[in-house]
């Protein structure tokens, strides 16, 4: 079955504008997924949002004011999507 999506996909090599060390190589995802326009190489600093899966609200809270100082100052937010403060950062980076 093919699932259409509405995101672009890229290549960990292809979004870093470098060959992979030998344990970027071995922990790549298969394809990335991103929403909105990009530039390739990634020009600029990233950060992973990662914390609890079962964040206290305050937790989650601050996750989302971190977030948004990041996506401020034109930090890109990479880092998988578990449940919790990992999904708060996501979603914040999205929605700004």
């Amino acid at each position: 079955m093919v699932v259409e999506t509405k995101y672009l996909s890229i290549d960990l090599k292809s979004l870093l504008g470098r060959p992979l060390n030998n344990i970027e190589k071995k922990n790549e995802p298969d394809v990335i997924y991103y929403k909105g326009p990009m530039k390739f190489p990634l020009p600029c600093a990233r950060v992973s949002i990662i914390g609890s899966r079962h964040a206290s609200e305050k937790g989650l809270l601050e996750a989302e004011e971190i977030t948004k100082i990041l996506i401020k100052n034109k930090v890109v937010i990479v880092s998988g999507l578990a449940k919790g403060i990992d999904t708060v950062g996501h979603k914040t980076a999205m929605k700004y």
